[in-house]
């Protein structure tokens, strides 16, 4: 029995010495394995490099709850909020519904975005302080993984990568179906519904068929939010506040009157009944566009997005491959009635704004009100809001196109990877409602013939 004993416990160590062998030498084959590694022309093991890569892999894109790529890009601290654009941001600014990455805060144009290693075409309708590639043209189901390089790269991508590198690497080597159906709804009533479809299809294996296709649709609908349906954006007037005017403005339907030739104001006509959508501060009448029925914190939007990519083993070094994308983004915004006053810009008109002159001779002139305040019979100018033409309505169509086909392979000691990239980027803004021409309305309103 004590022999037995012995010989188990020889067995045992001899095991253990094998298996400290084995795992060594598993340890030194998984550390022969190269990889791209973003920020780098040169294959490297996985994580390994001499700048700072964040990956999110495809269980943190799923635990993270995002719904497109830029609410996942939003969730990384590199992503600076100056310089990035979102939906909320295109709200009363022209930026024709881009949605771009900022890394570091140096801006969309100074932060590289790549899928696959691959550059993306650059947004069509890119203006300063938008611009960049639209972030809203990769689709989220069919990325496996983000590698986010938070230091500039410039001197190996070029100076649209002084800010870093974003690169999406998409799905491959799926097999089979999946699919996804999501509705989310605010746990306030008046609008911000989601709605949005993912599904992917794969098949093929490299190994042994040689060959690997995969396809993802990804088709989402965000439900407009009116301003006025939260508490926290229902008003623009803030009187606790440094200034407590907030954003209202002085553009005001009926108009506020103020004397052309000094500048100085004057008053409301109508104070202190200034009416619907307005507040009494000051003296004076304010606009407050967040009481506004329509004015939008949330613009509609629907977003589809398709992309496809094959792979096929030539032989045991080299590799044949092709990707599509195409993604087709509808924006609708609206936003309060425009206003027209001498501190409304507009090159239309010889005097480089929208001034509006009510001179005493017209039907309209409040003589009552001009001689309660001392100038009766003088020109008098109108700070006015057109609530007649209605809230401004916009639509942006964006549209982006990219093929990319290329082999690679090894030949000696070079990894190599020659390809082929077309990107295509349309962008189509269209007013539907609320807006007019300047050259024929401020000569209208000048003329005396119609009331502000």
């Amino acid at each position: 029995m004590k022999a037995a004993r012995k010989t188990q416990q020889r067995m045992l160590v001899a095991a253990a010495i094998s298996s400290l062998f084995a795992l060594e030498e598993q340890t030194a084959q998984a550390a022969d394995i190269r990889v791209e590694v973003t920020g780098s022309n040169i294959k490297r093991v996985e994580g390994e490099g001499a700048l700072p890569v964040q990956v999110i892999n495809r269980d943190d894109i799923l635990r993270s709850g995002s719904t497109n790529a830029m609410e996942l890009m939003n969730l990384i601290s590199a992503n600076n909020s100056l310089g990035n654009v979102s939906l909320p941001n295109i709200i009363g600014a022209a930026t024709f519904s881009n949605q771009t990455a900022s890394l570091r805060g140096l801006g969309g144009n100074s932060t590289l975005v790549l899928v696959n290693g691959k550059r993306l075409g650059t947004f069509a309708g890119g203006v300063t302080a938008a611009e960049g590639v639209n972030l809203a043209a990769i689709p989220l189901a069919a990325i496996e993984r983000v590698e986010v390089l938070k230091d500039g790269a410039s001197a190996i991508y070029g100076s649209d990568a002084i800010g870093g590198v974003i690169n999406f690497i998409m799905r491959q080597d799926f097999t089979g179906i999946d699919a996804t159906a999501f509705y989310g709804a605010p746990t306030r009533s008046g609008g911000g519904d989601q709605y949005q479809v993912f599904a992917t299809l794969g098949g093929g294996d490299l190994g042994k068929d040689k060959w690997n296709a995969f396809f993802s649709i990804d088709y989402s609908e965000q439900k407009p939010l009116d301003q006025k349906d939260r508490d926290f954006s229902k008003t623009s007037f803030i009187p606790s506040g440094a200034s407590p005017v907030g954003t209202t403005s002085g553009q005001t339907f009926p108009g506020f009157i103020y004397d052309p030739a000094t500048g100085a104001g004057i008053g409301n006509p109508n104070y202190p009944d200034c009416g619907p959508y307005h507040i009494a501060f000051g003296g004076r009448c304010r606009y407050d566009p967040s009481q506004v029925p329509g004015v939008e914190s949330i613009p509609d939007t629907k977003q589809l997005n398709l992309f496809g990519t094959a792979r096929y083993q030539i032989n045991a070094d080299w590799q044949a491959y092709v990707t599509g994308l195409y993604s087709r983004q509808e924006t609708r915004f609206i936003i309060q009635p425009t206003p027209l006053s001498d501190q409304v810009a507009t090159t239309a008109t010889p005097s480089g704004n929208s001034e509006i002159i009510l001179q005493p001779n017209t039907p309209f002139y409040p003589h009552a009100f001009a001689a309660a305040n001392g100038v009766d019979g003088q020109p008098l100018g109108v700070r006015y809001r057109c609530v007649e033409c209605g809230n401004r309505d916009n639509k942006d169509t964006n549209e982006a196109w990219q093929i990319v086909a290329g082999l690679k392979g090894t030949w000696k000691d070079w990894d190599w990877d020659g390809s082929f990239n077309y990107s295509q980027n349309t962008s189509n803004e269209r007013p539907v409602g609320g807006f007019y021409l300047y050259t024929q309305i401020v000569p209208l309103l000048n003329s005396g013939v119609v009331t502000v």
